[in-house]
């Protein structure tokens, strides 16, 4: 493994990743006028359910 491997498989590049998808989400939702709280819980229960929510607009319901 080189040495750039050994940075992206750590805890802190494992936890910037995290913080950047998050970032992106409540930027994305407050783009979209939705609530930034219901739209992180739609997108982590579809994760947990197995469900693909790889677009916020799939996982809300725009009715």
């Amino acid at each position: 493994m080189t040495a750039a491997q050994t940075r992206r498989t750590g805890t802190g590049y494992k936890a910037a990743t995290a913080w950047a998808i998050v970032a992106s989400v409540m930027r994305t939702a407050e783009q979209q006028g939705r609530d930034v709280v219901d739209a992180i819980k739609t997108l982590l229960r579809a994760e947990w359910a197995g469900e693909d929510a790889a677009l916020l607009t799939d996982a809300m319901d725009t009715s």
